[in-house]
C-alpha cells in the first residue's frame, strides 16, 4: 500500500514528465521540420539541428524513466509473471526493483560526473558546438528522480510484504 506522500510524489513526477513531453516532443518536431524545409527548399540547413534534436530525444527517454515504472509501462513477462504464486512475484519484484535502483544510481552518478566535466571544460558536440552540460544535467536529474521513485517502490513492496505476514 502506498502512503499519501509516496502517491503525491509519484503523481508529481508523472506531471513533470507530461509537461516535459508536451514541450520536448513538439520542439523536436518543429526543429526537424524547419531543418528539412530549409535544407530542401532553400539549401540552408540548420547545421546544429541534428545534434539538438538527438539531445532532445535522449532527454525524452531520460524523463520517461521516473514516469514509466510507477505507471507499469516497463517491460515485464506478464505471461510468466502472472502464473507465479504471490510469494514468487514479490521475490521477482524485489530483485527487479533493486536492480533498477542500482542501474539508476549508476546512471545518476555517471551523468553528474559528466555534467561537471562538461561544464568545467565547456564541452560541446563535436560537429556543431552545442553546449551539452544542460542536457546531461537534466538527464542526471531524471536518473536521480528515478532512484527516488524506485526507493519508494521498494519501501512499498516491503510494507506490503510485512502487512501480508501479520
Amino acid at each position: 500500500m502506498k502512503s499519501r506522500n509516496d502517491a503525491g510524489f509519484t503523481l508529481g513526477i508523472r506531471r513533470l514528465y507530461s509537461i516535459s513531453a508536451v514541450i520536448l516532443i513538439p520542439a523536436m518536431t518543429v526543429l526537424i521540420t524547419a531543418d528539412t524545409l530549409l535544407r530542401y527548399l532553400a539549401s540552408m540547413p540548420l547545421v546544429w539541428a541534428q545534434d539538438v534534436s538527438g539531445l532532445l530525444l535522449l532527454l525524452v527517454f531520460a524523463c520517461a524513466l521516473p514516469y514509466s515504472w510507477p505507471g507499469g509501462f516497463h517491460v515485464r513477462m506478464d505471461m510468466v509473471y502472472m502464473k507465479m504464486p504471490a510469494f514468487w512475484r514479490d521475490v521477482v519484484d524485489a530483485i527487479t526493483e533493486l536492480a533498477a535502483l542500482v542501474i539508476g544510481a549508476i546512471l545518476a552518478q555517471q551523468t553528474v560526473l559528466q555534467t561537471m566535466h562538461a561544464f568545467a571544460n565547456s564541452e560541446t558536440t563535436p560537429a556543431t558546438k552545442v553546449v551539452i552540460w544542460p542536457f546531461s544535467g537534466a538527464i542526471a536529474l531524471c536518473a536521480a528522480l528515478f532512484c527516488v521513485v524506485m526507493m519508494l517502490k521498494i519501501a512499498g513492496t516491503v510494507r506490503r510484504h510485512l502487512r501480508a505476514e501479520s
